[in-house]
């Protein structure tokens, strides 16, 4: 779904990292060019997956994962959630039958 803006840093509740030594002269590779300031500090990687859990109140629980509701690309739900997760956003996971039943958007059997 291409790249997005996103802000935090490792260790903190947006959890996201970048790679400082890009800075530096690869002795292994003297081809290697080191990123410059503009572009240091870019996010390299962060979480795919964010879950909250208050297990006194189970139907409270929110998550978020960065492909969305599926995670095969050839789905209308691919990439669905990414620019809520890229904002520090969740969505509800329900889990007692009633509130599960309360947000059922479509079903689909599985017969053999």
């Amino acid at each position: 779904a291409g790249p997005r803006q996103v802000g935090g840093a490792s260790g903190a509740i947006q959890n996201n990292y970048h790679r400082p030594g890009r800075a530096y002269a690869d002795p292994e590779d003297p081809s290697y060019v080191p990123a410059g300031f503009d572009s240091l500090f870019r996010v390299s990687n962060g979480p795919a997956y964010r879950l909250m859990i208050d297990m006194s109140e189970l139907d409270a629980a929110r998550i978020m994962i960065t492909t969305g509701q599926s995670d095969s690309p050839f789905s209308r739900h691919y990439g669905d959630l990414i620019d809520l997760w890229a904002t520090g956003q969740t969505i509800p996971l329900p889990f007692s039958s009633a509130a599960v039943s309360k947000s059922i958007a479509s079903t689909l059997t599985l017969a053999p």
